[in-house]
Parts: C-alpha cells; structure tokens; sequence
C-alpha cells in the first residue's frame, strides 16, 4: 500500500472548480478557530459526493452555531451530531463535487482532508501501489486542479504488535487499565497477565510506542503544529 500527502488547490484558470465540503458548514471554519478534516469521501454522481467530517472547537464557543439536525440549501446538505464535549461529527452532501467521483474510479481512498485556506486542502491518500497514487495525481491535473505533492511513503501494512505484546495489552485494555482514571493498576494485572509488574511495565510501553508511532506515520496530516508555529 502507498500513502501520499497532496495540496489540492481547486482554482484553475481563475476560476473554482469545486467548492470544499467545509464551506457547506453553518461557521467559517477559517474564521471560528475550529479544527475540520473530512475522514471519509464517496462519490454520489459524477458532480456530487458525500463527506463525513470531523470537527473539533477547542474554545467551545462555537455550539450554539453548530446547528443539529439536518440543513439543506441549494449547495447542498449537511448533518451535524455531537459525540463527546466540543467533538462533532457531520455528513455532508455536496452537489457540486467531481473530485469525489475522481478518487472512486482511481481506486484511491481519501483517508483525511484539511482546509487550508478557502481554495486549498491537505489530502492524505492511499492506493494499492504508487502507480495508483500517481494516476489519480495525473487525472487531477488534467480536470485543472493544482497538485502539490508534500510527501508519499510506503505503507507498513504487517503487524504492528507480537502476539505476546498483543495478549497483555489486550488484557490491560479489557481490564480497565487504560480507563480514565484507570479502575486496575499494574500490580493487579501482575497475575493475569503472568509476569512480573516491572516486565509488564516495559512490554505495555514498548506497545504503546509501536501503536502511536503505526498511527502518526499513517496519519501524518496538516494538524500537526511544527515548532514555529507553523503546520509541518
């Protein structure tokens, strides 16, 4: 499998060729603070496709214009549902979309989408092997959209964990241990894991390690904040 990291600009020739999913939102998400990234993209017609996103308001005081339930306009349609304190989740339908047909018949996904200013997104894209990657990149630039591409990489798609490491974190996280706050401690998971509380310590960290490192390599996007401030 390869992923790739792309700038996706939807001006050509002066012109907007799409409008972003963001903009189909009762808030301008340039505006407000809030984080967007759409997680999943399908194709619906050949101009319409259908988002689901995520959005994050760290300051919380953009509730009351993150209307529920489901609001239509000529652009399109939206769903906004909470899932847990200042985290929503939307589907969005957009009736003017032709880059979510242009995904599906590559064969590509698109796994994450970032606005990064009203014309541009940040895409993390997978697809079976580099040719995949590289066609869809080529049909994107024949429709008229700008491409840049930040970064691909291959894809580690075997085990990330060994089956013993697997077995005790497993155990750890059917236990409790990784509650908030955690209802056992390593003491008490000493004898049902059968090792000591200093080896389990070391294995539980070691998995911990490999399981967040898998997951930034896969999911490296425009969210992550570089040391100046600046998105990576």
């Amino acid at each position: 499998m390869q992923c790739a990291r792309i700038i996706i600009n939807k001006i050509a020739n002066g012109d907007c060729v799409d409008r972003h999913c963001d903009v189909l939102l009762p808030i301008d998400v340039h505006d407000t603070g809030v984080k967007v990234e759409a997680i999943q993209c399908t194709a619906i017609s050949k101009h319409s496709g259908s988002s689901i996103m995520k959005i994050v308001d760290p300051s919380g005081l953009n509730s009351d214009k993150l209307i529920f339930g489901p609001v239509k306009n000529k652009l399109g349609e939206c769903e906004i549902m909470k899932v847990s304190k200042n985290n929503y989740i939307v589907i969005v339908t957009n009736n003017n979309c032709r880059l979510a047909s242009i995904i599906s018949e590559s064969g590509c996904f698109l796994t994450s989408s970032v606005p990064h200013g009203p014309h541009e997104s940040e895409w993390t894209i997978v697809g079976l092997n580099s040719e995949y990657i590289h066609n869809l990149i080529v049909r994107l630039k024949e429709v008229g959209y700008g491409v840049d591409v930040l970064s691909t990489n291959q894809m580690n798609m075997g085990p990330v964990l060994t089956s013993k490491q697997e077995s005790y974190i497993r155990t750890a996280y059917e236990k409790g241990y990784y509650q908030v706050p955690k209802t056992v401690t390593l003491k008490d998971l000493e004898e049902e894991a059968g090792c000591s509380k200093s080896n389990l310590s070391v294995i539980l960290r070691e998995s911990e390690r490999k399981i967040v490192t898998n997951y930034l390599e896969i999911n490296r996007d425009s969210m992550n904040i570089g040391k100046n401030g600046k998105r990576n």
